[in-house]
């Protein structure tokens, strides 16, 4: 793999697998199995195409590859590519997701935008910090601000996110 190309590893994917087909399973199944009333039928088959859009997603996920250079990141994915140059980066976003209250577990989402184009990457990327870290000094580079939840997960990731690296302080 090129050095400067990230994926999404399965290894990383499976539980994402295993929600969809588990949500698939119990909501098709037993649609499959026994008559079910129409008030019955239709909650469940609403149910059935989250999952199925969340499987799409992840299998889109899987195949896609993050392309990053000194000029540019580029998403390369089934059904579109998006390119953002670094010099056209107005807003670098840096979300924590927890998934309990203790908030020990839980993923951050890369949020990039500049002229018409957003990607959102997240943690489950091969050396995602080499990204964020990429994408800070794009954002110091071009004078942008930082909002305090931005500054606090890039420190979590050992990134300074202050004005001592060239990022500006946040308002």
């Amino acid at each position: 793999m090129n050095p400067g190309e990230h994926r999404y590893p399965l290894a990383r994917l499976l539980p994402d697998y295993a929600r969809a087909a588990g949500g698939l399973a119990l909501t098709v199944v037993p649609l499959l199995a026994v008559p079910v009333s129409p008030w019955l039928a239709v909650p469940m088959l609403s149910a059935a195409g989250l999952f199925a859009v969340f499987l799409i997603t992840t299998v889109r996920r899987q195949v896609s590859r993050i392309a990053v250079d000194d000029h540019a990141i580029r998403s390369k994915a089934p059904f579109g590519h998006t390119a953002l140059r670094w010099a056209g980066l107005t807003k670098l976003r840096l979300r924590y997701f927890s998934t309990r209250r203790d908030r020990e577990r839980g993923w951050l989402q890369l949020i990039l935008s500049g002229a018409d184009v957003t990607l959102r990457l997240d943690s489950a990327l091969d050396r995602f910090d080499q990204v964020v870290s990429r994408a800070a000094a794009a954002a110091a580079r071009n004078g942008l601000g930082l909002d305090p939840a931005t500054v606090d997960n890039l420190a979590a990731l050992g990134i300074n996110g202050s004005a001592e690296k060239g990022l500006p302080e946040p308002p």
